[in-house]
């Protein structure tokens, strides 16, 4: 195979294997602002961590700690390649969601939602100087947090520190304001823990707070 259609075949199976993360998933309204970045930065409440698609080609990963008394499933993102991404969940949603699931109509605000923040980042990356653009990668971070009473979704611009090639989130600016059942996020969260931790699942599955099905909103 000649290297060219190698490495895009190679790029593509990246792409796809973030897509699947966002589409079974989704900053927090525990803990919320320098204190909470101060447990993503220390790491010592984090319960697991995966990176996208694999160790070897990261483009983002998945975190899984808790805040409070709220657990949260973060996919955290930083590849130039969030505007490929988001373009597949666009597509791949409609083929994900049958028409009468319950979950369809807000699985259809989550990808808007997502769309928008994507459009976001865009705008932000492309308005820096090429030689910022090169030092700078698009970064979008998507939380899931599920309390015992409440649980919401927050999508955000990070600003990412990196030190000996390991990132924490320096400060959020947050990109969706939307609101969703409580079931919507659980059900989503646990759909992340299946397919990116499935020899811990259940473990993990038994963290999340039961909760209620009272509605919530996003910040």
């Amino acid at each position: 195979m000649p290297r060219k259609v190698a490495n895009m075949s190679r790029l593509r199976t990246s792409v796809v294997a973030v897509v699947v993360v966002m589409l079974t998933a989704s900053t927090a309204f525990a803990g919320d602002g320098a204190a909470a970045r101060e447990i993503d930065r220390a790491g010592s409440n984090w319960m697991a961590r995966k990176y996208l698609p694999d160790d070897d080609t990261r483009l983002g990963e998945v975190r899984v700690f808790r805040r409070d008394d709220a657990l949260v499933v973060r996919t955290l993102l930083y590849s130039n390649l969030l505007k490929r991404i988001v373009a597949e969940i666009e597509i791949k949603a409609e083929e994900g969601w049958p028409q009468r699931s319950v979950y369809r109509d807000e699985s259809r605000r989550y990808v808007a939602a997502l769309a928008r923040a994507r459009e976001d980042v865009w705008s932000r990356w492309h308005g820096r100087g090429n030689r910022e653009r090169g030092k700078h990668p698009q970064t979008l971070m998507i939380d899931f947090i599920v309390g015992p009473t409440r649980a919401a979704i927050e999508i955000g611009v990070p600003s990412l520190v990196v030190e000996n090639g390991e990132r924490s989130v320096r400060s959020v600016e947050s990109s969706s304001d939307v609101s969703y059942s409580y079931d919507f996020v659980r059900t989503e969260a646990l759909r992340i823990l299946d397919d990116q931790f499935p020899e811990r699942a259940a473990e993990l599955a038994a963290a999340l707070p039961a909760g209620t099905t009272a509605p919530t909103e996003g910040r």
